[in-house]
């Protein structure tokens, strides 16, 4: 009998457990939760700690559950391997919860090529030289333009608003350094709508009523937390004006790990989520989760924006322990987010762990010409190489464009990229 642990060896990242027969037959048994995402654990107890146990239910951390809290875990056997056993098992939950996937191939982000900023991308925290961002987005707009490239929406990632040294934000507003005449003047000339990127919450952040903002937060060491639902509601409502179209929230697993709150309180997490699910849904927004833990994207199935939009899930890394020491690959985004239907897997981010240059990877002037910092095809976020142009394919075949150099001298390498086949 193996078994697969679908998480790393910190128990905040713990998820479902998949026990198969190693030989022979393709007997597959899942043990998840069933409800209270946020707040339920799974541990896998092996000789090192006592005995051969798994044992689940509401995390130790818990200090009171209410009188009237129900939990649940569902175990699923099948006999036709793990694949097939997960997918039952994902239409199980998705029954459960009314899910079904026709908003994951109505969503705009996923059936329409979009172009991306984010780490590994040309112009990922670099703009072009002696240039700002602002200048260089409308290089890059009139340069799609030129090429007919059919680019129906654009990535910023971090690289844009106010953080503090540890990456928490301050506040979500472009910085004039960045964007001098501000998102809604960019979105009238581009008239390309926006997937922007967010991190965790600074305990400085200017939203704070503790720092002289308007909203409620839970402020704890470095970072904090929203605790009402206006403050998402205002955020993304006027986001809506400089054509936000999908909230990427980031470092999900950071704000679950650093936040002890969420550890203690059982509903805390499940209130944060659902908070920012219904401010999304109330702006008509969707949301895209990224760095999430097997708990994020299971409680993903109760957010009410995922029934305006799919809550999309980027896939980040790959999780998973046989045992015996020897790993697999088993990967959290696509063991979770298109077996529960309203989730799309996003597999942008799904990087080779070996070295590579900061900033944009593809221009040489910043990699240089040691091979071992030049990306693999695999670092190339799992998209497809052909003909010296980079795509991101996704479940259903959309390309996602990551690199288009503008005219740049320094950059003429790039120009013979064909983007034939999109």
């Amino acid at each position: 009998m193996g078994a697969v642990i679908i998480y790393d060896r910190r128990w905040t990242q713990r998820g479902p457990l998949a026990l198969f027969d190693r030989v022979k037959t393709a007997n597959t048994l899942i043990i998840s939760p069933a409800s209270q995402f946020m707040s339920s654990s799974i541990w896998r107890q092996n000789a090192s700690t006592g005995g051969d146990n798994v044992y689940w239910g509401t995390m130790g951390g818990v200090e009171n559950v209410p009188a009237d809290v129900e939990n649940s875990f569902i175990l699923f056997c099948g006999n036709q391997g793990i694949n097939k056993a997960f997918v039952s098992w994902g239409q199980i939950l998705q029954t459960w919860y009314g899910r079904t996937d026709r908003y994951v191939k109505s969503d705009f982000t996923i059936n329409y090529l979009g172009y991306w900023t984010d780490d590994g991308a040309y112009y990922f925290n670099i703009p072009e030289k002696g240039k700002n961002y602002q200048d260089t987005i409308l290089d890059i707009n009139n340069y799609i333009k030129q090429l007919g490239v059919p680019v129906r929406y654009i990535q910023y990632d971090w690289w844009w608003y106010y953080y503090d040294k540890n990456h928490g934000v301050i506040t979500w507003e472009a910085k004039p350094s960045i964007f001098p005449d501000g998102l809604q003047w960019l979105y009238n000339k581009t008239e390309l709508p926006v997937l922007a990127h967010s991190m965790f919450w600074s305990s400085n952040t200017t939203y704070a009523k503790a720092n002289g903002g308007k909203y409620d937060f839970l402020i704890e060491g470095e970072k904090s937390l929203p605790l009402e639902e206006k403050f998402w509601n205002d955020l993304l409502a006027d986001a809506r004006k400089w054509g936000l179209l999908v909230y990427e929230q980031d470092f999900l697993n950071i704000e679950f790990e650093r936040v002890h709150k969420l550890w203690s309180d059982i509903d805390l997490g499940r209130q944060w989520l659902h908070q920012m699910g219904n401010g999304a849904a109330k702006n008509g927004l969707t949301l895209q989760y990224c760095m999430a833990l097997p708990r994020n994207v299971l409680q993903a199935l109760e957010i009410p924006s995922c029934y305006t939009g799919p809550c999309q899930r980027r896939l980040h890394s790959q999780y998973g322990q046989l045992e015996g020491g020897r790993y697999v690959t088993v990967c959290v985004g696509s063991r979770h987010c298109t077996l529960q239907g309203q989730l799309l897997d996003n597999q942008r981010s799904a990087w080779k762990p070996i070295p590579r240059c900061h900033g944009a990877e593809y221009g040489p002037e910043r990699c240089g010409s040691n091979p071992q910092y030049r990306p693999s095809r695999s670092q190339r976020h799992g998209g497809v190489y052909k003909q010296d142009a980079y795509y991101e394919i996704c479940q259903y075949g959309r390309p996602h464009l990551k690199a288009i150099p503008t005219s740049d001298g320094n950059r003429q390498h790039d120009k013979k990229a064909r983007l034939a086949g999109l």
